[in-house]
């Protein structure tokens, strides 16, 4: 059996040793509580930045939609500007076209052989709405025979594009050493 056992330290030093191993104690339970504290300020600070970038990245996508509504805006207005301006180009694009005329002039000129040359061309719009006549064109040509300017007339008439079509000018010719003659043409539409 054991017997009490005595301790042979004074009490001082029993007390001194005690305070010591309590402070070592506290002083361990102060760190780890200062370590657990830093680690949980540090994994704080990585999610707060995390959702700071979540939420940057989030205010970057609903700004995106406006951006793109924006834009979308931007090139409907253009769009409207572009189908306005085709609406005016096919406007100006219509049978009364020069290039219609033009067109007419090249057949008439395939159907006389290529004896035909275009002096003066003068196209004119009517901008009085009551008078019944649209607009005319006058055609200063020349060609090589009266036969070729009935055939040219011919070609006017036949296409439908006119509603009068006519000899204006008298049939002179050109020059007393050549054959060409000079004829203007009145076409009314």
């Amino acid at each position: 059996m054991i017997e009490d056992e005595v301790n042979l330290l004074p009490a001082r030093l029993l007390e001194r040793l005690e305070k010591q191993r309590l402070f070592r104690g506290w002083l361990r339970f102060f760190g780890a509580s200062l370590f657990v504290a830093i680690c949980i300020i540090i994994f704080a600070n990585m999610q707060s930045s995390k959702s700071n970038g979540q939420i940057l990245a989030l205010q970057k996508e609903t700004a995106r939609p406006k951006e793109l509504i924006a834009e979308n805006r931007r090139l409907r207005s253009q769009l409207i500007r572009e189908k306005d301006h085709l609406e005016k180009v096919n406007s100006l694009s219509t049978q009364h076209s020069p290039l219609v005329l033009m067109s007419l002039i090249c057949s008439a000129k395939s159907e006389v052989g290529g004896q035909l040359e275009l002096k003066h061309f003068l196209q004119l719009s009517n901008e009085n709405p009551e008078d019944p006549i649209e607009g005319s064109v006058n055609l200063t040509m020349i060609t090589s025979n009266a036969a070729n300017s009935a055939k040219i007339v011919k070609v006017f008439e036949d296409s439908g594009y006119f509603k009068e079509v006519k000899l204006k000018g008298a049939l002179e010719k050109t020059q007393a050493m050549h054959d060409d003659l000079r004829f203007t043409l009145f076409c009314r539409y």
